[in-house]
């Protein structure tokens, strides 16, 4: 959380305060120091990966699933030392409206999507299969759970920089596809950005 101001309104944070929480670091700071306190160290050492759900919405009934998600893999994975993070992004409707130019991401921007981000981490290579089939079978499950909450997401457009290897190119860019094709052969035409990874249109 971070207040863009000299002082919060008082009790603007404290229904958020009171959810149960295993630490906590909390100080008016600037967002330099904000930056800074991240972890972003954390994770050094470790193989990992993403993956993602999109949501149109965050219901109770959703925020239950994926927790219950967390419960489930993360006790079930503990014997390949594989940690689960669930990661709820909750966007404003009008988070695609500032801009009215084409965008390679989203390929359509009403309804508004938002992203749930998962990250696992692993330190044996052989937890590699494992970790990786849990996160395909969690999306799995989620999106299936907010279909039948009436969300139309099957085919949601997924964040290109929180999906998984493998999946399917068209959640990324959807009916951007030939525009971005077009694109990258008048400024690509020798490839070169085909010869490092990351998806291939």
């Amino acid at each position: 959380m971070f207040y863009d101001g000299p002082s919060p309104p008082p009790g603007i944070f404290d229904q958020f305060l009171t959810i149960p929480h295993t630490s906590a670091d909390i100080s008016t700071r600037s967002f330099l120091l904000l930056v800074q306190s991240a972890p972003a160290n954390v994770t050094a050492g470790t193989r990992g990966g993403f993956h993602a759900v999109s949501f149109l919405e965050c219901s109770p009934e959703i925020l239950d699933a994926i927790s219950n998600e967390t419960t489930f893999w993360g006790t079930r994975l503990a014997f390949a030392g594989i940690n689960v993070t669930y990661n709820v992004e909750p966007f404003l409707e009008t988070i695609y409206t500032h801009n009215p130019s084409p965008t390679a991401f989203p390929f359509y921007r009403t309804p508004r999507t938002m992203p749930l981000l998962f990250e696992y981490l692993w330190t044996l290579p052989t937890s590699d299969l494992i970790a990786h089939t849990a996160m395909r079978q969690s999306a799995e499950h989620l999106t299936r759970v907010a279909v039948e909450a009436g969300q139309a997401v099957a085919q949601a457009p997924l964040y290109p920089n929180y999906a998984l290897f493998g999946t399917p190119i068209e959640r990324n860019y959807g009916s951007n596809r030939p525009r971005l094709r077009s694109i990258k052969a008048r400024v690509d035409p020798d490839n070169v950005m085909g010869l490092v990874g990351g998806w291939k249109l």
